[in-house]
C-alpha cells in the first residue's frame, strides 16, 4: 500500500465523512472528511448546522486538506521518507486532526522521531492532552503503530 492509499484509509476510518455541517467534539463547524470550516470556505462557513453539503465538495477539501497535512508532515521532518512509511503516515494523520500550531507542541514526541526512537516516541504520544483527554482511542491507535515498529 503506497504512503497515500494508507494515509486516506487512516484518516476516513478516524474522521469518517459526513455530507452536512456540524460541530466537531470541540464544538468547531466541520463537514466532509473532518474538514475545519474556515472563512474562505465561503458561504458554508456561515451556514447553519445541517446544511448539505456534496460528495463533490467533501472529495475537494480532502484532497486539499491531506496535501496540506503531508506538506506539515515533511515540513516538521524533512527526512521523513528516510523513516519507515508508517511514521510518516501516523504523522501526517496527526497533523490533519491536530493542524499544524498543535502539532508543533509535541517537541519530545517530535525529538523521538528524529532520533528514531520510536518506543519513546509512542509513549509521548499517549502522555499528551490529545491522549488523555481529547481522543484517546484515536491517539492510542497512532501510538501502537508507532510503537509496533520499534
Amino acid at each position: 500500500m503506497t504512503f497515500l492509499e494508507q494515509l486516506t484509509e487512516i484518516l476516513h476510518r478516524e474522521e469518517g465523512e459526513v455530507l452536512e455541517l456540524y460541530n466537531d467534539h470541540l464544538g468547531k463547524k466541520t463537514a466532509g472528511c473532518g474538514h475545519l470550516l474556515i472563512e474562505a470556505d465561503g458561504d458554508l462557513y456561515h451556514a447553519p448546522l445541517g446544511t448539505p453539503i456534496s460528495q463533490e465538495q467533501s472529495d475537494a477539501w480532502f484532497e486539499k486538506d491531506v496535501q496540506t497535512c503531508i506538506n506539515d508532515a515533511r515540513w516538521l521532518h524533512p527526512d521523513l521518507d528516510e523513516h519507515p512509511q508508517v511514521v510518516g503516515v501516523v504523522i501526517a494523520a496527526m497533523a490533519y486532526q491536530l493542524g499544524l500550531p498543535s502539532l508543533t507542541q509535541f517537541r519530545l514526541f517530535h525529538d523521538a522521531i528524529q532520533d528514531r526512537q520510536y518506543e519513546f516516541a509512542a509513549d509521548e504520544m499517549l502522555a499528551s492532552k490529545w491522549a488523555r483527554i481529547d481522543t484517546p482511542a484515536r491517539a492510542e491507535r497512532m501510538a501502537q503503530m508507532i510503537a509496533a515498529i520499534a
